[in-house]
């Protein structure tokens, strides 16, 4: 009798499982469409089935469809946005956001579609994020914000491959903060590649799918690009890929498809921006034009022309200068401080004299970048600001002062 039991008690788990991941997934497919809606949609759900409603279920019923075919069709739209401009001017201000030329109440109008008005939101929220974090590399900005708003409006010559980009310069310069970032902005899912990890056959069934009639399974890039389309790929230091990627690379950015060896299906990558890095190249000729830098990437040897002549857009990065490491010093100081002292629950004044910031710059290694910052920041700060933390209980701090003094840096507090 307890095996019975305890049979139908692993069936009963396996059944809510399975039917717990598959809800998972159909509203992580409802959630590209629009994030709105799919909460909505599943809130009719819930509520049908608690008021056993049924004119609330052929309801949901509707709207569940309308985003299954939606999702299939890889189309988006928002569901906010459009509430707002009912509210702003009903079922006029529907008809205006068309792509048609039409007269609404006497106001001839022609604008972009909702879509087109919504991508290029999220663009100026990229360029925003971009030119507050990202110091000194105004070129590459410009090279990346250009490329998203030709893909925006549809302006780019190869509008049906995926957005691709290759980051070149020295390690430390932001390139995966940029991308980051650009994910951040487009609201996109963010993956990244260590290109390092996947450097023979082995490492390549891991990202595309394991052969059949060979141990193992789905891959793992195809797997995430099956659960999130919206993705901005990062892959790390391209050069260091097995040979066998460029294969895969050449189809993805040419047909915007991988297949993946273990189900032998073809994953859509149309929808992704993709990011190749590489620091083979350190020192980047500052105002170079994209033949230049192609000509700089081919040099190397390291990757097939074929490959370089694909990537749509070759982005720069250069070293810092004094002022651009001192600016970044700062920053990454000044995130630090509000971070502790948000977890703190304190409110002090905090001071950060010009000579703490240069003195704290100067210690960084010019040959790795920005990218022992925060480090320096650990080792030099984060010792003084502990001590006057304990020597007052954690609270009651109404200053803190950063300042330097022969070349250390001190930090008081009171």
């Amino acid at each position: 009798m307890e095996s019975i039991i305890d049979y139908f008690f692993r069936v009963h788990l396996a059944a809510l499982a399975l039917i717990t991941r598959t809800v998972k997934t159909v509203f992580r497919k409802w959630s590209d469409v629009d994030q709105a809606s799919a909460v909505v949609c599943v809130g009719m759900f819930i509520i049908s089935l608690l008021t056993w409603n049924s004119r609330l279920l052929i309801c949901w019923i509707g709207a569940a469809a309308c985003l299954s075919i939606a999702s299939a069709r890889g189309s988006q739209w928002s569901l906010l946005e459009d509430l707002r401009a009912i509210g702003f001017g009903g079922l006029a201000q529907i008809v205006k956001r068309s792509n048609l030329h039409v007269d609404v109440v006497g106001e001839t109008v022609d604008r972009v579609s909702s879509a087109t008005k919504r991508q290029t939101a999220h663009v100026d929220r990229v360029a925003t994020l971009l030119k507050s974090r990202i110091i000194g590399q105004d070129q590459a900005i410009e090279a990346v914000i250009s490329g998203l708003e030709a893909s925006a409006v549809g302006t780019r010559a190869n509008g049906d491959r995926p957005l691709s980009f290759m980051m070149i310069g020295p390690t430390g310069a932001g390139k995966t903060e940029t991308a980051k970032l650009i994910a951040s902005g487009l609201r996109y899912n963010f993956y990244v590649v260590p290109m390092e990890d996947h450097k023979d056959k082995h490492g390549l069934w891991q990202l595309t799918g394991t052969p059949q009639g060979y141990y193992g399974g789905e891959g793992m890039l195809t797997r995430e690009i099956v659960a999130h389309r919206h993705t901005v790929l990062l892959f790390d230091e391209l050069e260091k890929a097995a040979r066998d990627m460029t294969d895969i690379f050449l189809r993805m950015l040419d047909e915007g498809k991988v297949r993946d060896r273990r189900t032998d299906h073809d994953v859509d990558f149309s929808r992704c921006v993709i990011f190749f890095t590489s620091n083979l190249i350190t020192d980047v000729p500052i105002g170079a034009d994209q033949n230049a830098l192609r000509n700089l990437v081919q040099k190397t040897g390291a990757l097939r022309p074929e490959l370089i002549a694909r990537i749509g857009t070759i982005v720069p990065f250069h070293s810092f200068s004094d002022s651009d490491m001192c600016s970044i010093t700062e920053m990454q100081l000044t995130k630090y401080l509000e971070q502790v002292c948000r977890g703190r629950h304190i409110t002090p004044k905090v001071t950060i004299s010009r000579g703490a910031i240069e003195c704290l710059a100067l210690k960084q290694d010019a040959k790795f970048g920005a990218r022992n910052v925060t480090s320096s920041i650990e080792q030099y700060v984060e010792p003084g600001l502990r001590k006057a933390l304990l020597a007052r209980g954690g609270s009651g701090i109404r200053e803190i002062s950063i300042d330097s003094r022969d070349e250390e840096i001190v930090v008081s507090s009171s």
